[in-house]
């Protein structure tokens, strides 16, 4: 009795879906559509459905460890100090300071320095020893207010110093006083941070202990503000002492030069009054000159370029040869006389007397020609060579005149240095007089371009740890790299997890997914058998009963429970098979894999359980010759087979048997034989083939894993249909070149079934959305809900 499915069945038809079986074959190179185009954000949720539990594994885990480690951290303070830092200092007098006149008020270099000067050891260390930080435990961390974290980190920092500096020796003793690791750790709590924009200036120290964290804060810049006084005070003192020495050097070049500008001007007798007039005349007789030189520099560049065509003998293109009538008019006459000449010489001997006379005119004419040519020539070479002379007089000229200009400029220049150096001695003297007075009164007063804001006070809250900030952020970060992990995971899975993936990859059509029934709960297998009698059953398969907790048992999914989902599954794929060609169904079938262990045996034998469900003849074929399995599911012996038919040991009629009570047939592998391909490939498989087909309403055959070797190439040649099981862990590529080698030869590939699936992993999400999925397989009373 034919049974319908619950499944609603969407024909497919080869001109519809451009599939190999239709008669393409299968590129194993293709680039699938979806690939190119990329991942959809349904795609992403499957991802991250499919790997969801290591993804709050991760998160959980990091919350769990940072709560942890907040908990037992000691919580520590930061005080904070706001200063003003202004370029220069305020001007109590009207006087310079030497420092502030280096210094650019807009240079980003100017609070940079100041910056690492407030992050200096020598700072540092002054602050240490003015506080008697080195004996305070709470600054030391000697006692116990670093916690439990903190002295781990602590002790890690000291263990990794240690290693980088050097196990052994010891680190010197720092030159300011104090010990380094000291200096360090104080370093390490003290933070400068300036405002952007500002002139403002944070100077921040987290410790333990408010109270004394604000008492360092405050110390540091106090000691800071006196640092910049003395620096101040030291370079006035410095300078003034620099300007005392330099005041009686310049004292003495003042008396050098004037004594050096005197002699000069006696030497050559140079009266005190300027040369200006003079020069006015030679630089008037100069622009002459070169515009002189000019004139004749183009001049003499035309009459070159005609120079260059006298040279080339292209006299024909000189200026003047084109525009002289006379030559124009000698050419022409030349031109018809010399054809007067041609037509006459074709008619009569040389001898001829008038064409002797048309002879001496033609060469009369020539001559005078060439002779006003040559004139023209001549011309042009004595103009070139008079112009080329003129401007090598002008060039003397001007040079000549330049060099009178360049010695009166001389001894005009060497005079004005004198004088000008003269001159710069004085006003340097007088200014350096006068700037070691005014340093000698700045460096008096004491000033500052440092101002307090803000003085630290004690905090009363806890700077770290933050709870709430540390477990958000290291939450986001452990969802971020749980979820990368889970993309990185799934770009390394090799493996097609739902149909549609299959259809995409593969080219070919799904004929269904079959669930890993072999891992179902057994108590939910076993509460949906006890509902049935056991003669509700169509199979008893040799000693193997429905309720049979083995594992083969459990392989017949079909025969065990009619209302299973795996049952329904291979009922699916029967439907799917059944329809999958437009014109009839395919009788004989061949059940292949591209590699071992991929549930082609189990997925054959109930197929053709399900086929068998529908009333009609079914036979299963064990092809495998090599290692049969058939047998073992259905618990029958193999001892003879179709090894024994084909080599004409037995009839087909003598080894098939029955199973069960319904249509379903038998036909075991039988021995192994030494040339399984050959007997496949030969005659008499072919004529076996077409007598069952005969004789029963379909025809499966369970044959080896494609890959590994050809039976199943050989038997794809023979039969209507080829079924490709792909198992779970069976990689795209060994799939898609098992697929492409059926269809090298010419096998009518039907479509792919995805075997031993998890039905409640994400991609399979949307094929059981509606509620009750699992209610509906389970029967109420002896038909079907």
């Amino acid at each position: 009795m034919k049974e319908p499915s619950p499944y609603p069945i969407q024909r497919i038809y080869p001109e519809a879906m451009p599939q190999p079986y239709a008669g393409r074959p299968i590129d194993p190179d293709y680039v699938p559509v979806g690939e190119v185009a990329g991942p959809g954000l349904r795609d992403y949720m499957r991802i991250i459905r499919r790997h969801l539990r290591l993804i709050v594994s991760i998160f959980l885990g990091a919350l769990l460890v940072t709560g942890l480690a907040v908990l037992v951290m000691t919580p520590r303070y930061t005080a904070v100090s706001t200063i003003l830092l202004e370029p220069q200092a305020p001007h109590v007098l009207n006087v310079n300071s030497v420092l502030q006149e280096d210094v650019s008020p807009d240079g980003h270099g100017y609070y940079e320095t100041q910056q690492q000067i407030l992050q200096s050891r020598s700072l540092a260390a002054q602050v240490i020893r003015d506080l008697g930080l080195d004996q305070m435990s709470a600054f030391t961390g000697n006692s116990d207010d670093r916690g439990f974290i903190g002295g781990l980190i602590h002790s890690a920092k000291a263990e990794l110093t240690s290693l980088i500096a050097g196990s052994a020796a010891k680190r010197p003793p720092d030159a300011f006083g104090v010990a380094p690791e000291l200096i360090d750790h104080y370093l390490d709590d003290l933070k400068i941070k300036p405002e952007i924009g500002t002139q403002l200036f944070q100077v921040s120290f987290t410790l333990s202990n408010p109270a004394l964290a604000a008492r360092i804060a405050n110390a540091h810049v106090d000691t800071y503000i006196q640092r910049g006084m003395e620096i101040h005070a030291q370079s006035s003192e410095q300078a003034r002492r620099f300007l005392e020495k330099k005041l009686v050097d310049l004292k003495e070049r003042v008396e050098k030069s004037e004594a050096a500008l005197n002699t000069y001007r006696r030497d050559r007798g140079i009266v005190t009054f300027t040369l200006d007039d003079r020069g006015t005349i030679l630089n008037q007789r100069l622009t002459e000159l070169n515009q002189a030189l000019t004139k004749a520099e183009t001049d003499r560049i035309d009459l070159e370029a005609q120079y260059d065509l006298v040279k080339t003998r292209n006299y024909n293109s000189l200026p003047a040869v084109i525009n002289s009538s006379l030559i124009q008019q000698l050419k022409s006459q030349l031109d018809v006389l010399e054809g007067q000449y041609a037509s006459m010489a074709s008619q009569f001997k040389p001898d001829y007397p008038p064409l002797q006379e048309l002879k001496a005119k033609v060469d009369d004419t020539s001559g005078r020609l060439q002779a006003e040519i040559n004139h023209v020539v001549q011309g042009i070479d004595s103009n070139y060579q008079a112009a080329l002379d003129r401007e090598n007089g002008l060039k003397k000229k001007v040079a000549d005149e330049k060099a009178t200009a360049l010695a009166m400029n001389d001894a005009s220049l060497q005079d004005t240095v004198l004088a000008r150096e003269v001159d710069a001695n004085r006003q340097l003297y007088k200014s350096v007089l006068e700037r070691m007075k005014e340093i000698g009164v700045a460096g008096e007063i004491p000033t500052s371009n440092v101002s307090v804001i803000d003085r630290a006070t004690a905090p009363t809250r806890p700077s770290s740890p933050k709870k709430l900030i540390d477990l958000s952020a290291v939450g986001a970060l452990a969802l971020f790299f749980g979820i990368g992990a889970a993309f990185l995971l799934d770009h390394l899975d090799d493996n097609l997890h739902n149909p549609e993936e299959a259809e995409i990859y593969l080219q070919l059509p799904s004929l269904g997914s079959v669930p890993d029934f072999l891992s179902l709960v057994r108590d939910e297998a076993d509460a949906a058998e006890a509902a049935l009698p056991l003669d509700s059953t169509p199979f008893l398969i040799g000693q193997i009963r429905p309720n049979d907790p083995s594992a083969e048992s459990r392989e017949l999914a079909v025969a065990k429970n009619r209302f299973s989902v795996a049952g329904e599954s291979y009922r699916a794929i029967r439907t799917a098979i059944l329809l999958s060609r437009a014109s009839e169904a395919p009788k004989t079938i061949l059940i292949a894999s591209g590699s071992k262990a991929e549930g082609k045996t189990v997925t054959a034998v109930n197929i053709a359980m399900a086929f068998a469900q529908m009333g009609g003849k079914v036979l299963l074929i064990d092809g495998d010759l090599r290692r049969a399995r058939c047998h073992e599911v259905l618990g029958v012996h193999n001892l003879v087979g179709l090894t024994e038919v084909l080599v004409g040991q037995k009839s087909a009629a003598d080894v098939i048997r029955p199973i069960g009570n319904g249509g379903l047939s038998f036909l075991s592998a039988g021995s192994v034989p030494p040339n399984p391909t050959e007997l496949l490939a030969s005659r008499r498989m072919q004529e076996v083939l077409e007598e069952l087909a005969a004789s029963y309403d379909s025809v499966l055959i369970d044959s080896p894993p494609v890959m590994p070797v050809s039976d199943s190439v050989v038997l794809s040649r023979l039969v209507d249909g080829v079924v490709v099981v792909i198992g779970p862990r069976t990689p795209k590529q060994l799939a898609r070149h098992a697929c492409a080698r059926l269809s090298q030869v010419g096998a009518r590939i039907l479509g792919v079934v995805l075997n031993q699936v998890n039905m409640k992993s994400p991609d399979y999400y949307h094929y059981h959305r509606y509620d009750g999925y699992e209610e509906y397989y389970k029967p109420t009373g002896t038909s079907v809900g």
